[in-house]
């Protein structure tokens, strides 16, 4: 027993200039019973577009010598913004869970954390290069002999 999903990600991909873009994502959830399907879709399309800034966009800069935060306001930290939301597709399985009180579970980062890994292997399937670090950057791929 435990909730489980699942994360596609189609995306479009300029190997020219290395812009990455998600175009639509397709979720699907199993927390069992749905107690609040506006809440609970709100909850599921947020995560996505939090792991979407996760994967694409946020990185953190230091000082390598004084270990300083240089990314510390929204003018050098990007974040996703309206432009960068594609299609959000989402599935719930409401098959209660036997044992538990109500028959659901909470989704919390259930969303979230799969978008990082969709979108890499989409990466992967678009060029044959496989990212293992974000942000995924196209620059890492493009300065690489082919």
């Amino acid at each position: 027993m435990g909730a489980a999903g699942v994360q596609l990600t189609e995306i479009e991909l300029d190997t020219l200039t290395g812009r990455i873009r998600v175009t639509e994502s397709y979720t699907g959830v199993g927390v069992g019973k749905i107690v609040s399907p506006v809440t609970a879709l709100s909850q599921v399309q947020g995560g996505v577009i939090q792991g979407i800034g996760f994967t694409l966009y946020e990185e953190r800069h230091l000082d390598p010598r004084t270990g300083r935060l240089l990314s510390a306001s929204m003018d050098s930290y990007r974040i996703t913004g309206i432009g960068d939301i594609p299609m959000l597709n989402v599935h719930f399985d409401e098959t209660p869970f036997e044992g538990v009180v109500g028959g659901s579970v909470g989704l919390a980062e259930l969303s979230t954390i799969p978008v990082a890994a969709s979108i890499a292997n989409a990466i992967y399937h678009a060029t044959g290069w496989r990212p293992f670090r974000t942000p995924i950057r196209m620059d890492h791929w493009l300065g690489r002999p082919r």
